[in-house]
């Protein structure tokens, strides 16, 4: 994702999107983020986050969600 922003292929809003989605079930799978991922997701969260949590804990596994925000990336690489 980091590359694909960088060489112009994604959008920052959506770049931004993805990644805090993808941190966020990391987390909830239990994975330790480095503290540049944790300072992303502060500087980041918001709605988005609150969206994107709101969803998971709906669905209540964490294979599921990791299941949406996968699904969430291929969905925009299309």
């Amino acid at each position: 994702m980091d590359r694909d922003l960088m060489v112009g292929k994604l959008d920052r809003g959506l770049y931004t999107q993805q990644k805090v989605e993808i941190l966020t079930a990391l987390r909830k799978l239990g994975e330790k983020l480095t503290a540049d991922d944790e300072a992303f997701l502060s500087a980041n969260a918001g709605a988005i986050l609150s969206q994107f949590e709101k969803v998971s804990t709906d669905l209540g596994s964490g294979d599921k969600v990791l299941a949406l925000a996968s699904f969430e990336v291929e969905k925009t690489k299309k």
